[in-house]
């Protein structure tokens, strides 16, 4: 998680270990000094200098000189003194945010090493939110990445796994699984962060599918050369929404009430068709998608990336081409069943 956050979690064992060590450290000097002034064996010496420290009340294993009894009350003092000390950084480390805070990484991060498949989120500003919304609803496993602790208590609140941190760290990317994750999205602040988060995810895992946030349109060919598969501006794609939205306000409605909606039963997914798999080499019509699953083939993605909307029944299905298809869940899983078997 960084420099910082390794220092943060050691620092509540920094907070405990002092006073250990000042236990330990005065029953050696405790020890030695029976050894000295009263001249006893070394565990006769040990023994009453545990029962010193301890002031359990036990009697003196053998009669103490006046020098032995002034460093007994020494010894009771001092031990009585690092005790309370112990006692009060024990229970200030217990309540700290610090504990709390490495606690959570901790059950964060066993959590993350057993995900495979699933999705990172570096940023939770204003569209890193809406991201983890969307995949909440669709039950889609994702961590985020936010640097803020404020807010990430807040993703913590609203039920996102979150890692702290600076998302430009390679550690913290691959904390969060980076090497298993199937894709990526970066909306931190800066174009400049997006495009070393992005460059440095698609190093780590080259199959990993990248969405860049980028501000500046001059800087989205950069992104695409750093390895973005997708490079999306909020202001290109909110002009072109709201344009779209006068100019044909019944579709935009649609497709919102599809992609968004919970009141109507009716999803668009996309299934990658395996080479090998049963639907290669047949067509539309022949492969009975629609008879047997009830889901409407609206697009079909060949394997060199040309698409074809609105597939006719003659339109081939090969390895490697993508399916795009509108249904309700019931129907969409028949389809995912159909491409996978």
């Amino acid at each position: 998680m960084g420099r910082r956050t390794t220092q943060a979690m050691n620092t509540p064992l920094r907070i405990i270990r002092l006073p250990i060590l000042a236990m330990i450290l005065l029953l050696v000097g405790g020890t030695a000094g029976y050894i000295n002034i009263q001249g006893w064996p070394v565990l006769d010496s040990v023994y009453m200098a545990v029962l010193a420290l301890s002031t359990v009340g036990f009697g003196e294993v053998h009669p103490l000189s006046p020098s032995g009894r002034m460093f007994t009350i020494f010894l009771i003092i001092i031990g009585v003194m690092i005790i309370a000390w112990a006692v009060r950084n024990i229970v200030e480390v217990s309540l700290s945010e610090d504990t709390r805070r490495q606690l959570r990484w901790r059950r964060v991060g066993a959590r993350v090493r057993k995900m495979t498949d699933h999705f990172i989120v570096c940023g939770y500003g204003r569209m890193g939110r809406q991201i983890a919304i969307e995949f909440r609803r669709r039950n889609a496993p994702h961590v985020v990445i936010e640097a803020n602790p404020d807010t990430v208590r807040q993703v913590e609140e609203e039920g996102s796994l979150c890692l702290a941190g600076d998302a430009t760290e390679e550690e913290l990317l691959r904390q969060a699984g980076v090497e298993r994750a199937k894709g990526l999205v970066t909306v931190v602040s800066t174009d400049a962060a997006n495009l070393f988060i992005t460059l440095s995810a698609k190093q780590m895992n080259p199959n990993l599918f990248v969405v860049a946030r980028c501000a500046e349109e001059s800087n989205a060919d950069k992104m695409r050369r750093a390895g973005a598969d997708r490079v999306m501006s909020p202001y290109v794609m909110g002009g072109r929404r709201m344009a779209a939205a006068l100019l044909n306000p019944t579709v935009v409605e649609f497709i919102d009430t599809i992609m968004h909606s919970e009141e109507i039963d009716l999803e668009i997914a996309e299934y990658l068709v395996p080479p090998g798999c049963a639907l290669c080499g047949t067509t539309i019509a022949t492969s009975k998608i629609h008879k047997d699953t009830g889901a409407f083939v609206i697009a079909v993605k060949t394997a060199s990336g040309r698409f074809v909307p609105t597939p006719s029944g003659d339109t081939p299905i090969e390895g490697g081409s993508t399916i795009v298809a509108v249904g309700t869940p019931g129907q969409l899983d028949g389809l995912r069943k159909m491409v996978a078997g």
